[in-house]
């Protein structure tokens, strides 16, 4: 019998659902089961796209019902929730989760006390980069697993070469669902002159493309996005962990645009000091100092501030294009380049099917 898999992932670029949906997909490959994906916004946008069927709409506020969580938890046998802390705590009263983190780095002591069940779930896969597990030590986690990149592998097939592209992810976050638009105008005034395409979500791809902007706004499915990292000579990339792991799979030629949000800048300070040189992603450095044990809203909040301050300021613009033209795009640093953890996580997902039937006792 095909075990039920549910799906959960925050609404937060599409970092935590593209995770999420290559997991599942790795999934239906190795062993039967359903999916049924539970979430709003873009990760229904995305889940779509990439093929999933059975899509439940669901909001961040129906997680404080604890009927509704009881009841949803009916329809699927385990779950695989990525980055939700509140709908993983929750789930894991009624169902084994495994819980997918790629951003153990940026979480402080804050965090696993606003959310204590977390520590609970069956598997907590840490995707470690940026010495995100030596982070999450101590924390009080009882089934951490360490994994390596979980990102899609392009397919194999005769490469195709494509003009400069911007990539800009989901472009929507929890705390202001308005950022995305707003940031999106600010990267199409900052490179009108140097790319005519953009890709993002529907959502605000549709609500640009409105605005007639200079760059036309698309939305792909995930493998069309990484044929673009790897067949473009230039690939403007918001400072994403997952797009920038995929665009290192393929050996993409990066510029890093401005960070979206408090992730993104301290994945800026990480990747500025492994290249050991001056680049674009030391100006950026230099421009979006944060410090590395702020909460998450608060980190989003002063980022929000910075680039509300760049996009109004003629100085900020010059100096990172003539940032870009002087150092134009680089490869990754090789370690984000890491062996692929997708493998290893769909066994340690296969091993708790027997778990289940406890569960529903």
């Amino acid at each position: 019998m095909a075990v039920r898999i549910g799906l959960f992932a925050e609404a937060f670029g599409f970092g935590p659902v593209s995770k999420v949906c290559t997991l599942a997909k790795a999934c239906q490959s190795a062993f039967p089961c359903e999916l049924i994906a539970f979430g709003d916004s873009i990760t229904n946008e995305y889940f779509k796209r990439e093929g999933v069927k059975n899509i439940v709409e669901v909001s961040l506020e129906d997680v404080k019902k604890h009927e509704k969580i009881k009841d949803i938890c009916q329809s699927f046998d385990l779950a695989i929730v990525g980055i939700q802390p509140e709908w993983a705590g929750e789930i894991q009263l009624y169902r084994p989760v495994v819980y997918l983190d790629s951003l153990g780095f940026m979480w402080n002591e804050n965090y696993f006390r606003q959310y204590p069940k977390l520590r609970n779930v069956e598997a907590f896969i840490a995707q470690d980069i940026f010495d995100s597990v030596l982070n999450l030590r101590g924390k009080g986690i009882k089934n951490i697993y360490t994994v390596g990149p979980l990102i899609s592998l392009p397919l194999v097939e005769e490469p195709k070469s494509y003009p400069p592209v911007i990539h800009m992810g989901g472009l929507v976050n929890i705390f202001n669902r308005d950022d995305g638009k707003i940031y999106g105008r600010f990267i199409s005034s900052l490179l009108a002159d140097k790319v005519d395409e953009a890709i993002c979500s529907q959502t605000v791809s549709v609500a640009l493309n409105n605005e007639n902007t200079n760059i036309r706004f698309s939305s792909l499915t995930n493998h069309e996005t990484i044929a673009r990292f790897s067949g473009t000579k230039v690939l403007y990339t918001s400072p994403g962990l997952t797009g920038l792991l995929e665009a290192a799979a393929v050996d993409a030629n990066v510029i890093p645009l401005p960070p979206q949000n408090y992730s993104q800048a301290l994945i800026v300070e990480r990747i500025s000091t492994m290249m050991k040189c001056d680049s674009v992603w030391s100006f950026l450095k230099e421009h979006y100092p944060v410090e590395g044990k702020m909460n998450e809203e608060e980190g989003v909040a002063l980022v929000r501030l910075l680039n509300q301050k760049y996009a109004k300021s003629t100085s900020f613009r010059e100096s990172y294009l003539k940032a870009v033209d002087q150092f134009g795009p680089m490869k990754l640093p090789p370690e984000l380049a890491a062996e692929n953890g997708v493998e290893k996580t769909v066994s340690i997902i296969k091993s708790l099917i027997s778990k289940t039937e406890k569960y529903k006792k």
